[in-house]
């Protein structure tokens, strides 16, 4: 079986702890690097078969190096990831991106993506909007108590989350996973705070069932944003007040 190379390149290391440790465990050779700079010196040694990107980097942006991946190997995947896209629309009109997705993401989601992009499928557009209350458990790993609390204190309020969530907190990966075997979560949200926050990642994939629910990692402290993504995903998946 030929693995197919993935170079992630973000700036922030706990996001690129958490990608890589949840690809590496889907099966995928992944190489990681914080800055633009760093990302062109491994793409002059290797070929990625697909390159993940974040827009905002220090020194060399996403953008630059986007540009530069397309120039010098056209043929190499590109997928922006991003919370800041609409900054950059004008500039990502103008480059060979393959695929934008924003932040908070769906880990389900950008598998997904990865997948169809690197088998030569054609990846779907936006799925029509769901409509509904969405109705659902959600299990939250989140080390600070204060921004826990807010988080909780969001999703309980159907007036600022929009949903009926009944909610667990976990401080800690122990926790998580026995708060994740009782309480049987629809939706997982984990934060990129939390310590080894990646191998977390790759052990929940290692115990991927049929019955796994869908993983979100939470990039900030936008809970609005947040809360808006894990809305959507749950009307998506069918998770709706009857």
């Amino acid at each position: 079986m030929n693995t197919k190379k993935i170079l992630l390149c973000d700036d922030d290391q706990k996001i690129a702890q958490t990608l890589t440790g949840f690809f590496m465990a889907k099966g995928y050779d992944m190489t990681t690097c914080l800055t633009g700079e760093d990302a062109l010196k491994k793409l002059e040694k290797e070929t990625p078969d697909l390159v993940i990107m974040d827009l905002k980097l220090p020194g060399i942006n996403g953008i630059e190096v986007t540009k530069k991946i397309k120039e010098s190997n056209p043929e190499t995947k590109v997928i922006i990831l991003s919370g800041f896209s609409d900054e950059y629309d004008k500039e990502l009109k103008k480059i060979q991106v393959d695929h934008v997705m924003e932040k908070p993401i769906g880990m389900r989601e950008l598998t997904r993506v990865i997948s169809d992009m690197l088998a030569g499928r054609t990846i779907s557009g936006a799925q029509e909007s769901a409509s509904g209350t969405p109705k659902a458990k959600l299990l939250i790993l989140e080390p600070l108590q204060t921004t826990a609390t807010g988080f909780k204190e969001y999703f309980s309020s159907y007036e600022t989350s929009g949903g009926e969530y009944e909610i667990k907190l976990a401080e800690n990966n122990d926790d998580f996973f026995n708060k994740f075997d009782s309480f049987d979560p629809d939706v997982l949200l984990i934060s990129v705070g939390a310590d080894n926050a990646g191998k977390l990642s790759s052990d929940l994939v290692k115990k991927d069932t049929d019955d796994i629910p869908q993983i979100m990692v939470s990039y900030g402290l936008d809970i609005k944003k947040v809360a808006k993504k894990v809305k959507e995903v749950c009307l998506e998946k069918g998770l709706v007040k009857n």
